[in-house]
């Protein structure tokens, strides 16, 4: 899955309020923050990995991504279609439009 989802340190560390530490397995040498393996959680299990509430988290992650939603419920409904297309005879084109849906969110 794709996303906006690398933040600065200085960006996400202004958005959230709990600053992020270098060394930690979420920061990368370059001071991003790579949130991409807690997309597939839903937001409030996301939000508590992180520490933080549900709507302090959906508030920064709003404010960081261009006012986006949380991808979980989107990426379910495309893992569904897909399960349906792959079981079905489906066009392969069909499912390839899926899976780029599935990578531009």
């Amino acid at each position: 899955v794709r996303m906006n989802s690398q933040f600065t340190l200085s960006r996400f560390n202004d958005l959230f309020q709990h600053p992020v530490q270098h060394g930690s397995p979420v920061v990368s040498q370059a001071g991003k923050i790579d949130i991409t393996h807690l997309l597939h959680l839903p937001q409030s299990q996301a939000a508590a990995s992180l520490d933080m509430s549900n709507a302090t988290f959906s508030k920064r992650f709003r404010q960081a991504n261009g006012n986006k939603r949380w991808p979980y419920r989107a990426l379910q409904v495309i893992e569904k279609q897909l399960k349906e297309a792959r079981s079905k005879d489906v066009p392969q084109a069909t499912i390839q439009g899926l899976e780029e849906r599935k990578k531009s969110l």
